[in-house]
């Protein structure tokens, strides 16, 4: 009999310390509720540190080659692949090699900021390249005498090299590397942040490289609606503090009306003007906004984003408005000595 008493006290105590754990159980629960309901923003922000991992920002291999500074991989010891060589008295070297050899087109630049383009066999400079300046659209929209180039992400892997769009005789974007005249790039824009507040692992690179060729830059950040707008504030502006930026800041919207419904825009409207009015009120430069064509028609010139410069992504010969200041017109643009697909983009007169 004490031995079966004995077996009901432990039986009790026990069934005692599951309730204990329960109620702890709920209590934490409600807390973190409460923590989530009053600071979201920053709880969500915390967890993201904690359990989802920043791309690591990208190093590029520097080497010291025969008295110069190459910026690109090696291969025994030699340049191979695209890359850019900066030699003493600031010359500058930028395109493709093979084993050590200059091959293709290469772009070269003085201190000064002078251009040419030459073309090399087996490092031998056999003549001058065909530089053309104009880019016929797949549509017969004939683009001429403008300022065409870029825009970059970590989504371009590849070292920098001669940076010059393949074309083809018509002047129509060529679908692969097998052309013989390119248009030069006139500037490029890189993404600086975006998503979930993250800077661009690739930014620092693209934009160091666009100052070691002269090339113009500017700095975008595409927006999240689910984050708070004063850290995508906060993390574009930190991107961008020590760049000389030759364009004004810009605010990517991606999607389309697909996307981004009417009640969606509503919503989101405060969001896009409180990025843009906080950074320029940091900047005192008014920034710019990227959109698809479909957006802009819907939503960008009957709202109070009309007020502010575009630039429009339009593949077709669509009539862009007036505060179109600069117009993507390809997707799937090929570079000289680039294996990936990059946007192309021109400036239009005004």
């Amino acid at each position: 009999m004490a031995k079966r008493k004995a077996s009901k006290r432990k039986r009790k105590k026990k069934s005692s310390g599951w309730r204990r754990w329960f109620w702890i159980t709920v209590i934490v629960l409600s807390l973190i509720s409460g923590i989530i309901y009053l600071f979201g923003g920053t709880f969500s922000r915390f967890l993201h540190s904690l359990f989802i991992p920043h791309e690591t920002v990208f190093v590029p291999h520097r080497y010291n080659y025969e008295g110069a500074l190459f910026i690109g991989d090696m291969l025994h010891g030699k340049p191979n692949g695209p890359g850019i060589m900066q030699l003493e008295g600031g010359h500058v070297l930028a395109g493709s090699w093979q084993n050590g050899k200059k091959e293709g087109l290469m772009r070269e630049s003085s201190v000064n900021g002078d251009t040419q383009f030459t073309l090399w066999k087996d490092d031998v400079c056999v003549g001058q390249a065909k530089m053309l300046q104009r880019v016929r659209h797949r549509d017969g929209h004939l683009f001429e005498r403008q300022r065409f180039g870029i825009d970059v992400s970590r989504y371009q892997p590849e070292y920098w090299g001669a940076m010059a769009i393949c074309v083809k005789p018509d002047g129509t974007l060529a679908p692969n590397l097998d052309v013989q005249q390119w248009v030069p790039i006139d500037f490029v824009f890189i993404k600086a942040s975006g998503g979930r507040a993250d800077i661009d692992p690739r930014y620092r690179y693209h934009s160091e490289m666009a100052d070691i060729l002269f090339i113009p830059q500017g700095a975008y950040h595409v927006i999240n609606t689910n984050v708070s707008i004063d850290a995508q504030i906060e993390v574009y502006l930190n991107q961008i503090q020590d760049v000389d930026l030759a364009f004004p800041p810009i605010l990517d919207i991606e999607g389309s009306t697909k996307e981004i419904k009417p009640s969606d825009f509503a919503r989101y409207e405060p969001l896009y003007l409180e990025w843009l009015q906080g950074v320029e009120q940091q900047t005192h430069v008014r920034p710019i906004i990227y959109c698809c064509h479909d957006f802009y028609k819907a939503y960008g010139r009957d709202s109070r984003l009309a007020q502010y410069d575009f630039w429009i992504a339009d593949y077709t010969s669509s009539d862009l408005p007036s505060t179109c200041f600069m117009r993507q017109i390809s997707e799937t643009g090929r570079l000289a000595g680039w294996n990936s697909y990059v946007d192309i983009d021109v400036l239009l007169n005004r």
